[in-house]
């Protein structure tokens, strides 16, 4: 009984490294429950190592670096001694190694990312792209941004602040901001009160003081897989001292076509019940006009 408690007061302690056995600084690893409850977070050392203080057992550990394919741990050991991360396809190495890095830290139980850095080595655009690539987030449709510990779509705000936008309107205008104009991204699994949100939450910092400036951008989408979808967006954003303003235009329309085929077929005893329906869908969705 003793040495079960030593152990468990302990917390959790590891290693990262890379196939090469060189220590993977700057991970961030976040800890939760095996029904996806958050609950602590922690970045690698220099030297790889990280320490973990929740006794929480067992505990699923996620692991997270922009040259690095995130890892999900499941156990209930105090010390996982070494732990491998398998390189990306397109290794960001050279952020990495560099003075000027993407910095990841936790700050008052939030994970903080300062981008600067990322953008040279890759084509981030705006916002959003940032937020793909923060750890502790993902974007696997490359329409919304999610949890990777808890799958779960959090808050946007904006300087700490609630957008007076609804949630697809904030995330359309995410994509629309410039990358260089964000500062940090702070994630934080539980918001804390001066955020006056519930649940999990992404804060974007927004740089300050810049000279006056006029930023304009337009992105156009196109999709096809059996008809067509059209979506342009055109923003245009001001700044001078300490006031902005952003203007953001949508149009967009498309086409749906979708087809159903079942085949249904029951025996029961000697008696067979063949059932088959055959569904074709189409819709059009008008031309609409989003401003915001």
């Amino acid at each position: 009984m003793f040495s079960f408690i030593a152990r468990a007061q302990q917390g959790i302690t590891g290693r990262l490294t890379n196939a090469a056995g060189q220590p993977v600084a700057q991970a961030a690893l976040i800890l939760s429950a095996p029904d996806s409850t958050y609950l602590e977070s922690a970045v690698s050392e220099d030297d790889g190592s990280f320490r973990l203080l929740s006794t929480a057992r067992p505990y699923l550990l996620t692991v997270q670096h922009l040259a690095y394919e995130t890892r999900t741990i499941a156990d209930s050991r105090s010390d996982l001694g070494t732990i491998v991360l398998e390189l990306k396809a397109q290794t960001l190495e050279e952020v990495v190694v560099r003075a000027e890095r993407p910095i990841v830290r936790v700050q008052n139980g939030r994970l903080t990312f300062t981008p600067q850095g990322l953008t040279k080595s890759k084509i981030l655009a705006t916002a959003f792209d940032l937020l793909a690539e923060t750890p502790g987030l993902k974007s696997t449709d490359g329409e919304s941004i999610r949890l990777i510990a808890m799958d779960q779509t959090p808050t946007l705000l904006i300087n700490g602040r609630p957008s007076t936008r609804d949630a697809a309107a904030t995330l359309l205008y995410v994509k629309s901001l410039p990358a260089d104009r964000v500062l940090r991204i702070e994630v934080a699994h539980t918001a804390p009160p001066e955020w006056n949100v519930k649940g999990a939450a992404v804060n974007i910092i927004l740089k300050e003081g810049l000279s006056d400036r006029l930023t304009a951008q337009v992105q156009t989408q196109w999709d096809n897989k059996h008809a067509n979808r059209f979506t342009q967006t055109a923003s245009v954003m001001y700044t001078s001292g300490k006031f902005s303003a952003d203007l953001l235009y949508r149009l967009s329309s498309g086409h749906e076509i979708s087809r159903t085929n079942m085949y249904v077929r029951h025996a029961v005893g000697s008696d067979t019940t063949e059932i088959r329906n055959h569904t074709d869908y189409r819709s059009h969705t008008p031309a609409t006009h989003d401003l915001y």
